[in-house]
């Protein structure tokens, strides 16, 4: 019984050597492009008339199931019950796709018609920019 129990620890102890790769930066790609004529890197979006807020998209491409958050520096306000509340035009964060695309929403209001706005989509630190002006 004891000549069982030592073969089946020496059999069920088997050591295994295990290589690793050193660990390197992550390569992380996303691009980020609008369905609006360009000039310079930077969209031209033409406001439509008449409207007194509109939204346009932004499109991502990347790696399957990716977190993108969303930022831009350009906000838009409401007055409710005479306090003035302000958000970015774009709002937080979306995954992509199982293909690796995906989209978010920008507001546009028509106090934003002459300016030139940005926003940016990143994947932990690593940024990119799409900047456009609304015609």
């Amino acid at each position: 019984m004891l000549k069982y129990i030592l073969l089946l620890f020496f059999c069920g102890c088997v050591i295994q050597e295990y290589e690793y790769e050193e660990e390197s930066e992550p390569q992380y790609y996303l691009e980020l492009y609008m369905n609006h004529p360009i000039e310079n890197n930077i969209y031209r979006i033409n406001y439509p008339s008449g409207r007194s807020n509109s939204y346009t998209t932004v499109y991502v491409q990347s790696h399957p199931n990716v977190f993108i958050n969303w930022y831009s520096d350009d906000d838009f306000c409401v007055n409710f019950m005479n306090q003035n509340i302000c958000e970015s035009i774009i709002q937080y964060s979306t995954y992509t796709r199982t293909d690796g695309s995906g989209q978010q929403m920008i507001y546009l209001s028509e106090n934003f018609i002459g300016d030139t706005l940005s926003v940016s989509g990143c994947i932990n630190e690593y940024c990119n920019e799409v900047r456009f002006i609304v015609d």
